[in-house]
């Protein structure tokens, strides 16, 4: 993934009020751009 914007917080330790619910949206997020990423990588080929 060449130099796109940060998706989420890369280092779960940096979020503000660390609760259950921010850790799942982060990792939401952050698993969601990998899986676009795969998917164009797989359709394109």
């Amino acid at each position: 993934m060449a130099s796109q914007p940060e998706v989420g917080v890369s280092d779960f330790v940096l979020l503000d009020n660390l609760t259950t619910d921010k850790f799942i949206e982060n990792l939401h997020l952050r698993l969601q751009r990998v899986v676009k990423y795969l998917l164009r990588y797989i359709v394109l080929r």
